[in-house]
């Protein structure tokens, strides 16, 4: 009756006698016979470890991506992504629609409520508020870095204030002299 002989690197069973493991292609020691156990090596019933030489090198490119995938080169395009200063998806060079805003646009976000409240009370006739405001307006839109608007609306109000101040003096003066003469 022949026994089974294990494989030392994979435990694979292989008929007595073989000389390479069915299962795994290693060689296997010189075969010993189920009659006489103390011919058995002492390698079976150990764990299976490597070889003393070591394992075989892998095939080239074991372990790689195929070809055309991995990571592209510098400069490249990769992905789908296009390459340098070429537009990609979605960036034909079009406006945005109607109704939408492009993304990160550099528009400043909101607008000064000095410089509107300057505007509006230069407008009304308060020339003194008007240019306080529309001062303080100004001073906040070059503060900002561009992040508040408004500066127009501030210098037409600095504008509109003087022009009332030089009529309310020119009236005042008018009046004044109106007064002396009645």
């Amino acid at each position: 009756m022949l026994a089974a002989m294990n494989c030392p690197r994979c435990a694979a069973e292989n008929q007595v006698g073989a000389s390479v493991c069915a299962r795994c292609g290693s060689p296997l020691p010189v075969a010993a016979t189920a009659s006489d156990p103390s011919q058995v090596p002492s390698e079976y019933g150990q764990p299976p470890g490597p070889p003393p030489q070591g394992y075989a090198p892998p095939p080239p490119g074991y372990g790689q991506p195929p070809p055309g995938y991995g990571q592209p080169g510098y400069g490249q395009p990769g992905y789908g992504q296009p390459g340098y200063g070429q537009p990609g998806y979605g960036q034909q060079g079009y406006p945005p629609p109607y109704g939408y805003q492009a993304p990160f646009s550099q528009q400043p976000g909101k607008t000064s409520g000095m410089a509107i409240a300057g505007f509006v009370l230069a407008l009304l006739g308060c020339s003194l508020l008007g240019l306080i405001f529309s001062i303080l307006g100004n001073n906040e839109v070059k503060r900002s870095n561009g992040t508040v608007s408004g500066g127009g609306l501030a210098m037409a109000g600095i504008i509109i204030s003087c022009i009332w101040l030089v009529f309310a003096v020119f009236w005042m003066v008018a009046v004044a002299g109106n007064a002396h003469i009645g």
